[in-house]
């Protein structure tokens, strides 16, 4: 077995979290568009369920900046943090998820569950991810 990770259509679900972190955007019709026949491969990030584009132009391809992010609390009360990021090129990157405490994903995201990430301090992030604020 070689490690590579295999592409996939990229799922329903997917698509509608993309879509609400592009909601407002002026450019996100092109975006949008994109999604119906985009293919992924899943981050190897502990299973917190981010994934990847593939795109045609892998050779030079890095992270370019972010597009959008959002929130939201899984099952288990833990904050999830969701971006949207493009490439150097200007294409659809990676849909990255971060779950605070490192943990698995429990439930995807509804799109209705989102809502505007919470600015905190490092200090204050720090204390939540050591477990001394809650």
């Amino acid at each position: 077995m070689s490690g590579k990770i295999a592409a996939r259509p990229i799922r329903a679900e997917e698509i509608s979290v993309v879509r609400a972190l592009l909601q407002g955007m002026q450019n996100a019709a092109g975006f949008i568009a994109e999604l119906y026949v985009a293919v992924v491969t899943d981050m190897p990030d502990g299973q917190m369920g981010g994934i990847v584009f593939v795109s045609d132009r892998q050779e030079g391809r890095r992270f370019g900046e972010v597009l959008g992010d959002a929130e939201f609390f899984d099952v288990d009360g833990v904050k999830v943090v969701i971006s949207l990021y493009l490439d150097n090129f200007g294409q659809l990157y990676e849909l990255d998820f971060w779950k605070t405490d490192f943990s698995p994903l429990r439930r995807y995201p509804d799109p209705a569950d989102l809502r505007p990430v919470e600015a905190v301090s490092k200090a204050e992030l720090i204390a939540r991810m050591t477990g001394r604020q809650r």
